[in-house]
């Protein structure tokens, strides 16, 4: 259901879980309907914030797949054209950083971030290394190549 949030307005969402949990083929039990329907209303009241920490988080994660940062004494070298190599570095970091946004993360990825930061930050009856795991797992299933590292990533800097 989380999956569905960015295909439709905020305002048909509430559509969106009734034909999700009346029309699946899965036939959930009541139990189970009342489970997603909680989570999913959960995260529908703090996706904004959700997205937040998803947000600052992959600028962190970003920021550690890159070099070492430039430091002071190299800072003062940008300004010479025949340190090219310094210059590239700090143009692929600016480059890197720009790239990982919420717009550019893939959908299914997104959705398991959504759900895990849920779990993680306001649902106390799971606990933290199950909700990594579990999010890690159906990267790894729904997502591209290396959804699990990625999701991981982002997800270690946020506990």
């Amino acid at each position: 259901m989380v999956f569905r949030f960015p295909f439709y307005a905020q305002d048909s969402l509430e559509d969106q879980i009734s034909i999700f949990l009346d029309d699946s083929e899965e036939g959930f039990s009541e139990k189970e309907a009342a489970y997603i329907e909680k989570k999913t209303r959960g995260i529908m009241e703090r996706l904004e914030e959700i997205d937040a920490l998803i947000d600052g988080n992959l600028e962190k994660y970003s920021e550690d797949l890159l070099p070492a940062p430039v430091n002071e004494e190299t800072v003062a070298e940008l300004d010479n054209p025949g340190n090219a190599v310094v210059s590239t570095d700090r143009n692929k970091k600016e480059s890197h950083k720009r790239y990982w946004t919420l717009d550019r993360i893939g959908k299914a990825e997104l959705a398991v971030l959504r759900l895990a930061i849920y779990e993680l930050k306001f649902d106390e009856d799971i606990p933290q290394g199950v909700a990594i795991n579990e999010a890690v797992e159906i990267a790894k299933e729904y997502g591209q190549e290396g959804s699990g590292a990625f999701v991981n990533g982002v997800l270690a800097r946020l506990v």
